[in-house]
């Protein structure tokens, strides 16, 4: 008997059942590249997520397959394209809800390779998300969320795994400061000190100005301080105020 024929490698491991709008989701998730390039050059959308949620890039940065980004730009997949799914409101109507982009994706899985390969490529180191989070917001918050993690660890391999993913978080937090990226914090910091200063207030003429900015009293009335009590030996601290996102 003559031998089967090897597999092409656009084939390997690829579900031949697969719906044809999600081939290309299924080749990126597979790591496939022959898959990712065929699907690509017989008619995939660069920017569909087919039946799924996911556009193919954020697709692409969850796994850190740096090369099937490449693929996917050359064929004009948004960089800075954020998820929108439609999901079922409360009276039952569909709503479109947003999510990440690749690069919050990225951020969020710990791709540093993957994050380097986007803002080489221009991306918007401040795209918000559906919840109005930068990518520094994300890093952040998974950083603060990993720490909290390793402190309840126990198994030693665990407590290992969660330093290693802290300290890889940490490193992408860096990268984006040092490339000019901002929280959402950052740009409400910004306005205020806008409408403080000579920004937009102080560009109105001094007439307006003047109405605009409520003067300050001369006297601040005194506050009556209520007596404290002193803190028993044991007690816990007060707990600080919670910051504002």
């Amino acid at each position: 008997m003559d031998p089967e024929p090897p597999i092409p490698a656009a084939a390997q491991d690829i579900n031949p059942y697969i719906k044809a709008e999600d081939r290309l989701i299924h080749a990126i998730e597979k790591q496939n590249v022959a898959a990712v390039e065929e699907a690509l050059n017989t008619g995939s959308d660069p920017n569909s997520p087919g039946t799924g949620a996911l556009p193919p890039l954020e697709v692409a940065a969850s796994f850190g397959f740096i090369e099937a980004g490449r693929m996917l730009l050359a064929k004009g997949a948004d960089i800075d394209r954020v998820a929108v799914t439609r999901v079922p409101g409360e009276d039952g109507k569909l709503v479109e809800r947003r999510g990440n982009a690749a690069l919050h994706t990225a951020v969020q899985t710990g791709q540093i390779e993957f994050v380097k390969w986007l803002i080489d490529n221009k991306a918007d180191l401040n795209v918000r998300n559906g919840r109005n989070s930068t990518p520094l917001d994300v890093a952040q918050n998974s950083a603060e969320m990993l720490k909290s993690r390793e402190e309840l660890a126990k198994e030693p391999e665990m407590v290992a795994d969660l330093a290693a993913r802290t300290a890889k978080t940490q490193e992408i937090i860096k990268l984006l400061e040092q490339q000019g990226a901002k929280t959402t914090q950052d740009f409400e910091t910004k306005k205020l000190e806008d409408i403080k200063g000579g920004g937009i207030i102080g560009k109105l003429p001094p007439e307006i100005r003047g109405a605009t900015v409520s003067p300050e009293p001369s006297e601040k009335p005194k506050k009556e301080v209520e007596p404290k009590l002193d803190a028993l030996p044991g007690d816990a601290p007060a707990p600080s105020p919670p910051s504002v996102p």
